[in-house]
C-alpha cells in the first residue's frame, strides 16, 4: 500500500491542507466546531531513491493522479531515467563549466582546450538567451519539451537557424558533462527539433581555377557538333 506523505507527525497521510485550512490549525487554536477541512487538499506521492538515499515527491490536485505519478516514477527510477531533484540550478552548472573549461579541466571531445572564442561565444549566448529563461530551473527540472520551448521562441522571434543551432551548443556542453558525471538521468538536449541551416553560399573561384574553367568550357565547346557545323559553314 503505497504511503502517501504530507507533514510530519500528521494524521491524515493521504491529504496536504492549505496554511489557512482549519484542519492545518492546532486543535487548541480551532473556533468551536471547526474540525473538518475548510480547504481543497493536494495529494503528495513519494519514493525512496537508494542511489540518492533521499525521497522524490511531486503533490497533486487528485489522488488518482498522484497514484499514477508514483507507478510511473517507480518504473522510470529502475530504469535509471528518474533522479532526485538536483540542488544546483542551470545558472550554477553553466558558471562552473566555464570556469573549468578556462582552466583546462573540461575540454572539447577531442581532448583539445577550448578556445577563447569559443568560450567568449557559449558565454554570450548562455548569458544573452538560455539562463534569462531557464537559469532558476534546478539543472534536473529542465526537461526536453522546455529546451524544445526555448528553441521555438528563439525562431518565433526571428532568430537565424545558426544563432539558434549556437544557443543550444553550450547547453548540450553542460547536460553532456552532467550526465557523464551521473548529475542528470537524461539529457534534454537531445532528439530536438533545430531550424535547417540554409545551403552553403557559392565559393568564389580563384583566378587559376577560373582560367583552368574557361579553358576546359572552350575545350568541350569546340568538340560539340553543333561548333563543327558553325566551322564549315564559314
Amino acid at each position: 500500500m503505497p504511503r502517501w506523505e504530507t507533514r510530519r507527525g500528521a494524521p491524515d497521510g493521504a491529504r496536504r491542507c492549505g496554511r489557512g485550512c482549519r484542519r492545518a490549525t492546532p486543535a487548541p487554536a480551532r473556533p468551536a466546531g471547526s474540525g473538518c477541512c475548510s480547504c481543497r487538499p493536494s495529494f503528495q506521492a513519494q519514493i525512496w531513491s537508494p542511489r540518492e538515499r533521499k525521497p522524490i515527491w511531486k503533490s497533486f490536485r487528485e489522488l488518482a493522479e498522484a497514484v499514477a505519478w508514483r507507478q510511473e516514477a517507480q518504473v522510470a527510477l529502475r530504469r535509471g531515467t528518474l533522479r532526485a531533484p538536483s540542488p544546483s540550478t542551470l545558472r550554477e552548472a553553466a558558471e562552473e563549466w566555464l570556469a573549468a573549461a578556462e582552466a583546462g579541466v573540461i575540454r572539447t571531445r577531442s581532448g583539445d582546450r577550448y578556445k577563447p572564442s569559443a568560450l567568449r561565444s557559449y558565454r554570450q549566448a548562455l548569458y544573452g538567451k538560455v539562463l534569462p529563461e531557464l537559469g532558476s530551473r534546478r539543472l534536473t527540472a529542465v526537461m526536453r519539451n522546455t529546451v524544445q520551448d526555448l528553441v521555438d521562441q528563439l525562431v518565433a522571434a526571428g532568430q537565424a537557424p545558426s544563432t539558434v543551432r549556437n544557443t543550444i551548443l553550450p547547453l548540450r556542453a553542460i547536460y553532456r558533462r552532467a550526465l557523464l558525471r551521473g548529475d542528470v538521468a537524461i539529457n534534454p538536449t537531445l532528439k530536438l527539433e533545430l531550424p535547417a541551416v540554409g545551403t552553403r553560399r557559392d565559393r568564389i573561384a580563384r583566378r587559376d581555377e577560373a582560367a583552368s574553367s574557361a579553358r576546359a568550357k572552350a575545350a568541350r565547346d569546340s568538340s560539340s557538333p553543333t561548333a563543327t557545323v558553325d566551322r564549315s559553314t564559314r
